[in-house]
């Protein structure tokens, strides 16, 4: 008997995929962002954690600095080459 296929894959890479990513088949720009805060207080957590925590929430806010300053930088280029090429 044949494998079921959803979306043009076979079920078993799916389970695999929901498993990892949840029941949501759509493109992440659409998914909204994952919780960053713990599941339990942070009074609980162990030290090293509460710093691998910290980091990497510092990681993800540069992260989103740097992506807005690029898109910020694509729209004032694009903005130039626009000028540029109505003045010609």
């Amino acid at each position: 008997m044949p494998k079921p296929f959803c979306c043009g894959k076979p079920l078993d890479v799916l389970n695999g995929f929901q498993q990892l990513y949840g029941e949501n088949h759509e493109p992440e720009s659409t998914v909204p962002p994952p919780n960053t805060e713990p599941s339990q207080p942070t009074s609980e957590l162990p030290k090293n954690t509460k710093k691998k925590l910290a980091r990497q929430q510092r990681w993800e806010a540069k992260k989103a600095e740097k992506k807005a300053a690029a898109k910020e930088q694509k729209k004032k280029e694009t903005e130039r080459k626009r000028k540029e090429w109505e003045q010609s």
